[in-house]
């Protein structure tokens, strides 16, 4: 997810804006889950992740479940429709 557009967002639970996901009160950092934006998964071990950021710097994550999901903003061009 693009967290610029996150306030835009609402999850499913009520109408809480998903960026209060992300504060430190937030369901993320309750149940420490870690959110690693912009970094594609390389490779998948038993019990971790490596993941690449836009530096290129090889990040490890200790991981007993990995969510990858891709997004992306629509294109609203009439030449599309």
């Amino acid at each position: 997810m693009v967290l610029k557009q996150a306030p835009l967002l609402l999850n499913s639970t009520g109408g809480v804006p998903i960026i209060s996901l992300y504060r430190p009160t937030g369901l993320f950092d309750q149940y420490q889950i870690k959110f690693h934006a912009h970094t594609p998964i390389v490779e998948i071990f038993k019990d971790k992740v490596l993941t690449v950021d836009n530096m290129d710097k090889k990040i490890f994550t200790e991981a007993d479940t990995i969510i990858s999901a891709i997004g992306r903003i629509s294109v609203k061009n009439k030449e599309f429709e």
